[in-house]
């Protein structure tokens, strides 16, 4: 019998595929059909636009055009909810979207610079 050891990295994919496709549901759904957030709206795109950068991040090693993908699926989102009856685009929620993609990338940077300076310390 063998064991396959699974590695955190290649779970990152399908992870990132759960997200994006949570996150679509979540934005294009009638309102009366999804969860109501209410005063929690702002936080929950902050969050989830976090979520997805981190995970995107992780992925790929091309930051910059990961971010500005990112943010154009939050534009592009909130656009189409002109078309969903009861939602309506709004700019807060792209301002919350960006926001949360912006302090993913400065986590990841941040990290990324520690875990270099510990690597060249240990040398």
């Amino acid at each position: 019998m063998s064991k396959h050891k699974i590695s955190f990295k290649s779970l990152l994919p399908y992870s990132l595929i759960v997200i994006l496709i949570a996150i679509t549901l979540l934005s294009l759904l009638p309102p009366k059909s999804s969860i109501n957030l209410g005063s929690q709206d702002k936080a929950s795109h902050f969050i989830a636009y976090f979520f997805l950068t981190l995970n995107a991040l992780l992925i790929s090693e091309k930051h910059i055009k990961s971010i500005l993908l990112i943010i154009l699926y939050g534009i592009i989102l909130e656009c189409l909810q002109s078309f969903v009856p009861g939602r309506f685009p709004s700019y807060n929620d792209i301002i919350a979207n960006s926001l949360g993609s912006l302090s993913g990338l400065i986590i990841i940077l941040t990290g990324s610079k520690k875990i270099k300076r510990n690597d060249s310390l240990n040398v």
